[in-house]
C-alpha cells in the first residue's frame, strides 16, 4: 500500500515502514500469552547471563583470549559463553570463568517476581 493518505495504515517495510514501539508490543504480547512471557523470561536470562560475563571481562580489561588461556580452552569457546543466544551455559563452566576473573558466582533462590503473577508450582 503506498502512503497517500496519514489515516490510512501505512506498509510495514520500506522507507516508509510504520515505526512499532517494540518494548510496547512485547509488554502486550506478555500480558496476553503466558506462553510468549515465559519464552521471552527465558531469553532474557540467557542474555542476561552474556551480557553480565562479557561486561565483567571487559571492566577487567581482559581479553577473551586471556581468560581462555585461564580456563584451557578456545577463544572461540569464551566468545560462545558470552554471545546472547547461547543457552547452553553450565555451572561448572560459569564458576570456572568467574573464578578466572578473582569472582564468586553465587545462586540466590527468590520467591517469583511479581510483574506477571505468581506461577502456581504444582505440589508432587
Amino acid at each position: 500500500m503506498k502512503r497517500k493518505d496519514m489515516n490510512r495504515e501505512t506498509k510495514l517495510t520500506g522507507r516508509h515502514a510504520r515505526r512499532v514501539d517494540l518494548d510496547a508490543w512485547i509488554a502486550a504480547e506478555k500480558r496476553k500469552s503466558a506462553g510468549f512471557r515465559d519464552a521471552f523470561d527465558e531469553a532474557h536470562r540467557a542474555t542476561e547471563i552474556a551480557r553480565d560475563l562479557a561486561r565483567l571481562r571487559q571492566e577487567r580489561g581482559v581479553s577473551q583470549a586471556e581468560i581462555a588461556r585461564r580456563l584451557k580452552t578456545s577463544q572461540q569457546a569464551v566468545s560462545r559463553l558470552e554471545h546472547p543466544d547461547y543457552e547452553g551455559h553450565t555451572v561448572r563452566s560459569l564458576v570456572k570463568y568467574a573464578e578466572s576473573l578473582g569472582k564468586e558466582l553465587r545462586f540466590v533462590l527468590s520467591e517469583p517476581r511479581a510483574r506477571y503473577g505468581v506461577k502456581k508450582v504444582s505440589k508432587r
